[in-house]
């Protein structure tokens, strides 16, 4: 006879793609979001204005900056991931996609919230706070078994969208409970 043993599982087969690689961006967002406060604080942008430059290509010029460098991030990831096997094995096209877009909304979404703070300090730990928070709650919680709506207004900010992005490479699985093997009664 066969008793089968359960160990609590507090992650699931996705940790350290929902741990590692939000961290990875954590520094690309607090360098972000306090380089626009700290340019409204001081005024850079209404220097640039009164030279003649239009709000547009201000913020097209951060937008396509971080950009550039949100990109050599996720190719450099990318790579790894595929080296490492990470993503259960996908693409390196998917997992580039993937990384490239929350990037992309990340970039857009930091650029909306830094109008609502006048202390790059600020800024930047909200933003830091967000994107681990979202760990927290991923990790911590069966996230993708929620139901659809409730899902989709998560997505509205990058950090939970981004833990979605990641989760949708992996199968759903009980994260709770994983058997570990069967032990012979004695």
């Amino acid at each position: 006879m066969y008793r089968v043993t359960y160990v609590y599982d507090w992650y699931n087969n996705s940790y350290l793609e929902q741990v590692g690689v939000p961290i990875a961006f954590l520094q690309l967002q607090w360098t972000l979001i306090t380089t626009l406060v700290i340019d409204r604080r001081n005024g850079a942008k209404d220097w640039m204005q009164v030279m003649g430059l239009s709000p547009l290509v201000y913020w097209l010029a951060h937008f396509f900056a971080e950009c550039i460098v949100m990109t050599m991030l996720c190719a450099v990831l990318c790579t790894m991931s595929q080296h490492w096997n990470l993503f259960h094995g996908a693409s390196a096209i998917k997992i580039f996609i993937c990384l490239e877009s929350f990037g992309v909304g990340t970039i857009s979404f930091l650029a909306f919230i830094s109008n609502f703070f006048k202390s790059p300090e600020a800024s930047g730990q909200i933003a830091c706070s967000g994107a681990i928070l979202s760990i927290l709650v991923f990790v911590g919680a069966g996230m993708k078994s929620v139901s659809l709506q409730t899902q989709a207004a998560a997505c509205v900010f990058p950090p939970f969208a981004f833990q979605y992005q990641i989760l949708s490479f992996f199968e759903l699985t009980d994260t709770h409970v994983q058997k570990v093997g069967a032990f012979k009664d004695t």
